[in-house]
């Protein structure tokens, strides 16, 4: 079920999952962590509790948003709703709330200051590395009072420059971001990297940050919209929790 799981200091746990293990059946199946691409609600709800559980949190405690590729960064606190329309990042020092990003070419970002308790969530693709999305998202941490120095990113799969052909319009207001998420493909044609593009523009504003994943496209074992259109999401999830790493590994 996770790519990975890990820590940003004592509390902070994250995990990035891909599509197995879930409950959803086709063309959802089978961890779709998405309620808007059509799948079995209450499917969606089971998804969630599992990746909730690696975490330390209940699935009540799960916020989602809903991404329109911009750059717009949402407060959650310990009273915010799920989904939180309109935003493609949150930010949080809520304790026991648990931040969800969710994708299917465009990456999930987890991002995290263990000294501060501040974390992060953020989604971008093409359109994302235009508007920098991750740079607000940092923004609004450091404003949460997270320190630079002191966050880490990680940056989930998306579709890479080799299966992600684009015109040269797209190349170029990407580049222009970006440089790393420029690909000239083997047969002189055009692509983009999104995972590499989102990885500069984070470290370009100091921030530490590593990948997890594959290509979407490519793994069979993520999901991929311009693989197959109507199609589950995978994601990550974060939250600040009072149970410490021991306290999970023995529950």
């Amino acid at each position: 079920m996770a790519i990975a799981e890990g820590s940003f200091g004592a509390n902070i746990r994250w995990a990035f999952t891909d599509r197995s293990n879930g409950d959803s059946v086709a063309p959802f199946d089978s961890l779709n962590l998405a309620e808007h691409v059509g799948d079995d609600p209450d499917a969606v709800r089971r998804n969630r509790a599992k990746v909730g559980e690696l975490i330390g949190v209940d699935v009540d405690a799960v916020v989602a948003m809903a991404p329109v590729h911009g750059n717009a960064v949402g407060i959650v606190t310990p009273s915010s709703l799920s989904p939180i329309p309109n935003v493609d990042a949150m930010v949080s020092t809520a304790v026991d709330r648990a931040l969800l990003v969710v994708g299917a070419d465009c990456s999930p970002v987890v991002l995290g200051d263990g000294i501060a308790g501040v974390i992060a969530v953020a989604h971008s693709g093409w359109r994302g590395i235009e508007a920098n999305v991750v740079a607000n998202t940092v923004e609004a941490m450091c404003d949460l009072g997270a320190s630079i120095d002191q966050i880490s990113a990680i940056v989930g799969p998306s579709v890479c420059g080799h299966c992600y052909e684009v015109d040269r319009e797209r190349f170029e207001m990407t580049i222009r971001r970006a440089s790393d998420a420029g690909v000239v493909r083997d047969d002189g044609t055009l692509g983009l990297d999104i995972r590499r593009g989102v990885i500069q523009q984070l470290r370009e504003v100091g921030v530490r940050t590593s990948s997890w994943g594959g290509c979407t496209f490519e793994d069979q074992n993520l999901f991929s919209y311009r693989r197959d259109q109507t199609t589950g999401r995978h994601g990550a999830m974060i939250a600040i929790t009072n149970r410490t790493i021991s306290d999970l590994a023995t529950s």
